[in-house]
C-alpha cells in the first residue's frame, strides 16, 4: 500500500522552496525520482505521527480537503518542509534558519494536542474512555471503596 502524500509532488517542493533552481529532472542533483522518494519518506513519518494520535493518514488524504480542509494542509505543507529539507541536504548540505525548527514543532504540537493541532481533524474514534475518574487519578482499583448509596432527589432541587 502506498503512502498517502497529500498529493505533494516534486513540483510543489520546486516552487515553494527552490524556485531559482533548475527544474527537477532525471539529471539535476537530486533527480526528481530522489525528490519523489523524500515526499514519500515525509509522508511516512507523517502518517506514523497521525496513526499515534489515533488519525488515519489515508482518510485525511481521501477527503483532499473537502471535509477537513485546515488538516489536509497541515498536513501537505509539513510533507513539503520534510521533503525540502532532505532536498537542502542533498543540494547543500546546509539548512535555512529555522525551517527544521519548524517541521519539528509541528510533530510536537500533534503528540501534544493530538487532532487539536490540525485545526478541524475529526476526533479519533478509538481512544480510551476517559472520565473525571481517571484524569483525576481518583480510581483506587478496591470496588470496597464505592458507594451503593442512591441519591435522593427533590422536587425542589435544581439540575
Amino acid at each position: 500500500m502506498a503512502v498517502s502524500t497529500f498529493a505533494v509532488v516534486y513540483g510543489d517542493i520546486q516552487s515553494l522552496y527552490f524556485p531559482s533552481s533548475a527544474t527537477f529532472s532525471g539529471s539535476t542533483k537530486p533527480t526528481s525520482t530522489s525528490v519523489t522518494t523524500m515526499i514519500a519518506q515525509s509522508a511516512a513519518r507523517v502518517a506514523g505521527a497521525l496513526k499515534g494520535v489515533g488519525l488515519s493518514a489515508a482518510t485525511l488524504s481521501a477527503d483532499v480537503g473537502a471535509t477537513y480542509p485546515a488538516a489536509y494542509a497541515s498536513c501537505q505543507h509539513v510533507i513539503m518542509m520534510g521533503a525540502a529539507i532532505a532536498v537542502y541536504r542533498a543540494m547543500a548540505g546546509q539548512l535555512p534558519a529555522g525551517l527544521l525548527e519548524e517541521y519539528e514543532a509541528w510533530f510536537t504540537r500533534l503528540s501534544e494536542l493530538g487532532a487539536e493541532a490540525l485545526g478541524d481533524a475529526p476526533v479519533p474514534s478509538n481512544l480510551p474512555f476517559r472520565s473525571h475518574v481517571v484524569t483525576d487519578d481518583l480510581d483506587t482499583g478496591d470496588v470496597e471503596d464505592s458507594s451503593d448509596a442512591v441519591p435522593e432527589f427533590r422536587a425542589s432541587d435544581k439540575l
